[in-house]
């Protein structure tokens, strides 16, 4: 049937694109919605002190992960999305590689709590959460290996399974027990059970992990993977020094308030990682080395497109109704948070902006430059985490996120179209920019008049939804510009 093989197989670059952005969708939407419906439950039963506990502990954790990852799962993707014949081979040694960096991460972490000046129950979860990111990171390089097929309906499935696990357990243990380590265990066990499915299902489906020690390669390996590591390390400062710091001051309300709004942001760049994961392996297989450009530069363009399509009406909607939004999930106990998220959709907007530049980066071999971009970022957040945090608490942080990325966004943007001859600002490109900022306006006007006459603002939201896919369908899609 040729409807069903539009999503199961991949039959061109457009088609291949609209069937990943499908299935990408589908399970980054469920998966979120999932594991935002816990995450609110949970915010709401520890309060904001108890929650700022827990957002200590997990940053903490995910401070080290990189050490688990390395980059390694990207390195995957670059090697077999341009269909070199040794990707199997690369995927046995990576998963026994990252068995042993998990391992010895999980070490560190667990030497790091133990000799930190944290509560005991602080220490007790960070401990749980270091089995969840050995977990965690291995399912990860599966998800990867499915992207770089271009077989993302697998990964749509499990995402789905992991995240209806984490939800049963944190609506059925939590109760009992009112407890951060309780929250912590939810998320080992339901990332261990994810892992054990996964592995079955991979081993069976496509081919069965085989042992291979080759210390030769793993050198080799981690030696290529270095640069993508360290953007990574230096990524993940961006998202957990605020926290630890906030934490490390004893501002535990601060730091429950911040990372509940952190985590209404997290759901809204769900669009920006699904186009990631798609674009990112058709940008690895397009790159031509020898030329060093782009076989078809227009790909990327239509992925920039893409991106501030999408982050323009969330911006300006999360805007109007950031009130109304953090009382809904949250609560009023939760809405001195307000200026920060404020602050924090200044960030969303300049990720959506800048993430297509970064990838395109790491896709053309410019790494080097990333690092570069990324270890100037972090320095500076660093700074003015420092400086900022101690006078101006969750504010401070916003602020420092909000300068360190308008830096990344600029430089990212500037690098990339220099070095890689990139005309991307044209008057076709503008001219999509805004006819969405029209529409976009528009709708939230009619939404701010839905609301105000006391009707349903899950009316207007899904109204406002429906209108702007269908110009967005128009725009882009029904188009040939792929």
């Amino acid at each position: 049937m040729p409807f069903v093989k539009f999503f199961l197989e991949n039959q061109n670059i457009k088609q291949t694109i609209l069937k990943n952005n499908f299935w990408l969708g589908l399970s980054e939407l469920i998966n979120k919605l999932l594991r935002l419906l816990p995450i609110i439950y949970t915010i709401r039963l520890l309060g904001a002190y108890r929650f700022g506990e827990f957002s200590l502990a997990f940053s903490f954790a995910m401070f080290f992960s990189v050490l688990a990852d390395f980059g390694l799962n990207f390195l995957l993707i670059k090697k077999t999305a341009k269909n070199e014949p040794t990707s199997l081979e690369t995927l046995n040694n990576i998963f026994w590689l990252k068995i042993i960096l998990g391992l010895l991460t999980n070490l560190i972490i667990v030497i790091a709590a133990l000799l930190s000046p944290y509560a005991l129950i602080i220490k007790i979860t960070i401990l749980i959460l270091s089995g969840f990111i050995f977990c965690d990171n291995l399912i990860q390089l599966f998800f990867f290996y499915f992207r770089s097929l271009q077989k993302v309906q697998y990964e749509a499935l499990f995402k789905i399974i992991n995240a209806v696990t984490m939800a049963v357990l944190v609506f059925v243990c939590l109760p009992l027990k009112i407890s951060i380590v309780v929250v912590g265990a939810a998320y080992f066990f339901s990332s261990l059970l994810g892992l054990i499915t996964l592995s079955f299902f991979f081993n069976y489906k496509f081919h069965p992990i085989k042992f291979i020690g080759n210390i030769h390669i793993w050198l080799n390996l981690l030696k290529s993977s270095l640069p993508l590591a360290a953007i990574l390390a230096f990524n993940l400062i961006y998202h957990s020094l605020d926290s630890i710091i906030l934490g490390s001051y004893k501002m535990n309300v601060a730091n429950g308030w911040y990372n509940a709004v952190y985590k209404v942001m997290d759901a809204l760049l769900i669009p920006a990682l699904i186009l990631a994961g798609v674009f990112f392996p058709v940008l690895c297989s397009i790159y031509d080395k020898n030329k060093q450009k782009l076989e078809n530069p227009k790909i990327f363009k239509n992925y920039l497109s893409f991106s501030l399509a999408m982050a323009i009406p969330i911006l300006l909607g999360s805007l109007i109704m950031s009130n109304r939004i953090i009382s809904i999930l949250y609560g009023q106990n939760y809405l001195p948070a307000q200026p920060a998220f404020t602050i924090l959709l200044g960030v969303l907007f300049l990720i959506y902006l800048g993430t297509p530049f970064m990838y395109l980066l790491m896709a053309t071999d410019l790494q080097k430059i990333t690092i570069r971009i990324m270890a100037f970022g972090a320095i500076l957040n660093l700074i003015l985490n420092l400086i900022m945090i101690p006078h101006w608490s969750l504010i401070g942080a916003g602020i420092a996120t909000l300068i360190t990325y308008i830096f990344d966004c600029g430089l990212s943007i500037y690098f990339a179209t220099k070095k890689l001859s990139l005309k991307i600002f044209d008057w076709e490109f503008w001219k999509s920019i805004i006819i969405c900022l029209l529409v976009s306006l528009t709708l939230m006007f009619f939404s701010i008049l839905i609301v105000k006459n006391n009707l349903s603002f899950i009316l207007a939201l899904f109204l406002s939804i429906f209108i702007y896919g269908f110009v967005f369908y128009r725009l882009y899609i029904k188009r040939k510009t792929f």
